[in-house]
């Protein structure tokens, strides 16, 4: 089964890695489109060939769009949402789907910073769900000069597979931008928080200390990256502890469309009996931003 749903996860990103290679191939670029992996990754492990081709994808949409026309600017404090749908199909000697959503909103006026972000996932390996989760997020900050500010967050989240009914979590703290300007975002985050969860068919809540870094880089006018990483113990138990981390890229295809990449995984020190404690989910998808 974990292989199978491996192969799928590489069926998905080499599918993707294909159509930005063949649009690739319809500009006059005069220089040669490598993958920056050897590859001999390929013959890894399935796990390893993923990331190898999201590397490979990443680089190779960075350098085909880069010299696509940006959408018109935007009000500064104007709502920028992004809608992002990810399909993939497979039959033969498997039959597999996976289907994701994602949206994500961001305002920024004056001295404030709100962000929302819901998500889902499903999918189905020969008749049998191997992935569904759902999950929605908010986070609001409130400067105080150009680097330092408050923040106040709230999240839900069910995984099915993973045997997780409900994960509430609000938190409050500090952050500080480390890098602030047009091309570089780093961000640091600390502060106090509270989870109720039901896993595994028991409930739970306890106080958690919450440790976050983000980082965002624009590499062109229509190509971004990112990353983001948040560590979050028990403040009476640091061996009961949430480690979730994404890194993912989007690249212009035409205007507003985008083709979007990322990687989401979450480990947990303590899973429900009978499943493992880390979820490592590749996603690759068309976004559409306005």
């Amino acid at each position: 089964m974990k292989l199978r749903v491996n192969q799928m996860v590489v069926r998905l990103t080499f599918d993707s890695a294909s159509i930005a290679f063949r649009l690739c191939l319809n500009k006059s670029y005069q220089t040669q489109l490598r993958l920056p992996l050897p590859m001999r990754m390929l013959n890894s492990s399935p796990v390893v060939r993923s990331l190898a081709l999201v590397i490979g994808l990443m680089s190779a949409g960075a350098a085909c769009f880069a010299d696509d026309p940006k959408p018109p600017e935007k009000p500064k404090d104007a709502w920028a949402v992004t809608l992002a749908l990810g399909v993939s199909l497979t039959s033969g000697n498997s039959d597999t789907s996976l289907y994701t959503a994602d949206a994500l909103g961001v305002k920024k006026w004056e001295q404030n910073e709100l962000s929302l972000h819901a998500f889902g996932s499903y999918g189905k390996n020969d008749g049998e769900q191997n992935v569904g989760n759902a999950g929605f997020g908010a986070q609001y900050n409130r400067l105080f000069g150009d680097r330092w500010y408050a923040y106040g967050r709230f999240s839900a989240f069910e995984d099915s597979i993973s045997d997780i009914d409900y994960r509430f979590t609000v938190g409050a703290g500090a952050g500080y931008y480390f890098i602030k300007n047009e091309k570089i975002l780093l961000s640091g985050e600390v502060g106090p928080g509270y989870i109720w969860q039901k896993l595994g068919g028991v409930t739970d809540d306890f106080v958690t200390l919450r440790v976050a870094q983000k980082f965002e880089y624009q590499i062109t006018k229509t190509a971004k990256v990112w990353e983001g990483v948040e560590y979050l113990p028990q403040v009476d138990d640091f061996g009961n502890y949430i480690l979730n981390s994404v890194v993912g890229i989007e690249s212009g295809i035409y205007k507003n469309v985008k083709l979007q990449v990322r990687a989401m995984d979450t480990y947990l020190s303590r899973p429900a009996a009978g499943r493992k404690s880390n979820d490592l989910q590749v996603t690759a998808g068309i976004a559409y931003s306005f």
